[in-house]
């Protein structure tokens, strides 16, 4: 056997495994992790910040705090920077409490 018969079978092994996992994703589209929100349409905040959040519903553009209540700016150009350094200094968030 030749070296060019050695490589024509490791490139057909390649080619038919690639083939093989384009037929599963294939199969079963879900098993893709999606950030898309299903109901909105939107892309799902993943960030570990949000979970001290809640997105304002007069202006989306306002995040509120879960612990003072205060509007801070979350537009999607500043990223999560504004809610984390609210939550590293906010006086009402338990674990800030006992720096007191």
């Amino acid at each position: 056997m030749s070296s060019f018969d050695e490589n024509e079978d490791v490139n057909s092994t390649f080619v038919d495994s690639m083939m093989v996992s384009n037929e599963e994703e294939r199969q079963n589209p879900t098993a893709k992790k999606s950030f898309v929100d299903e109901s909105t349409g939107k892309r799902k905040r993943k960030s570990k910040w949000w979970t001290h959040f809640s997105v304002d519903e007069e202006d989306p553009a306002f995040a509120s705090c879960k612990y003072c209540q205060k509007l801070i700016d979350c537009k999607t150009k500043n990223g999560t920077t504004p809610l984390a350094n609210h939550i590293s200094r906010c006086k009402k968030y338990p674990p800030n409490l006992d720096k007191k």
